[in-house]
């Protein structure tokens, strides 16, 4: 009998041990808890992602392009692999947001607070063919400016009024590939005594309700390059190694455009 319930106990320690583990591994969003496929074609995969209070989603990932559009807004939680779980105040309902996933995929889990009035309701478009027919905020010719040049500009003195249209990123917290952008409904400006706060219209997937200015760094758009060189701007043109851009100051080459203006702003302010 000893041995007999030895046998069971071990049975059962397996068991839980795999339950545990099956938990904790990550799935497609479409396998995830509260997440329901309700339509697909060969473009678009439509999920309905409804989670009650006082419940939680287990892990999943979202790897491909998508949209999403809020229909009931709840107080929640967010939490990626290996960072605590932060509070993300209720969003606004009618918000759509796109991130492009395919580029910069996320692991996340998510849940309802238990006293929420409402469940967390949103209507996912997940874009099943990534390529020239998604979608990502990138430069006008596909890329955008790298990280490096904009943590140089911002030290070189590069001035940012944030406004709705620009690009940012938040820096050292393992969100680098996530290009986030000023919009009047899902990432807002708010100006306090202390300074300006960028504020996140609950978005589990950000994992962030507010951040300080100082602590992103802006990604200067084309146009907002060009703008800030001013009158120095000659002309933009294409080369064989990609784009030259020249000043009155002198003639620079990079891969891309947005760089290319990015090095010459650089000459011009610490030159």
């Amino acid at each position: 009998m000893r041995l007999y319930g030895l046998i069971i106990f071990g049975v059962l320690a397996m068991f839980q041990s795999a339950k545990a583990q099956g938990e904790n591994a990550a799935v497609p969003v479409e396998k995830a808890f509260y997440h329901l496929p309700v339509y697909h074609n060969d473009y678009v995969m439509m999920i309905d992602a409804y989670i009650p209070p006082d419940r939680k989603s287990n892990w999943h990932t979202h790897s491909l392009d998508e949209l999403s559009v809020a229909i009931q807004a709840a107080a929640q939680t967010a939490e990626r692999p290996g960072i605590p779980p932060v509070l993300i105040s209720p969003g606004k309902v009618g918000v759509v947001s796109f991130k492009d996933y395919s580029t910069a995929p996320v692991t996340h889990r998510g849940g309802v607070l238990a006293d929420s009035a409402t469940p967390l309701h949103n209507i996912l478009m997940v874009l099943l063919k990534p390529g020239p027919a998604g979608f990502a905020w990138r430069g006008e010719d596909g890329r955008v400016i790298t990280v490096e040049q904009a943590r140089r500009l911002r030290k070189a003195g590069a001035l940012w009024v944030p406004s709705a249209g620009d690009r940012f990123v938040v820096p050292d917290r393992e969100m680098d590939e996530d290009v986030f952008v000023v919009s009047d409904m899902t990432v807002e400006v708010h100006d306090y005594p202390g300074g300006k706060v960028i504020g996140f219209n609950g978005t589990t997937e950000w994992a962030l309700d507010s951040i300080e200015q100082r602590e992103v760094v802006w990604l200067p758009r084309e146009d907002q390059l060009r703008a800030l060189l001013g009158k120095q701007f000659v002309r933009l043109e294409g080369v064989p190694e990609g784009y030259a851009v020249e000043t009155s100051a002198g003639r620079y080459i990079e891969e891309d455009a947005e760089q290319a203006y990015a090095e010459a702003l650089l000459d011009l302010l610490t030159g």
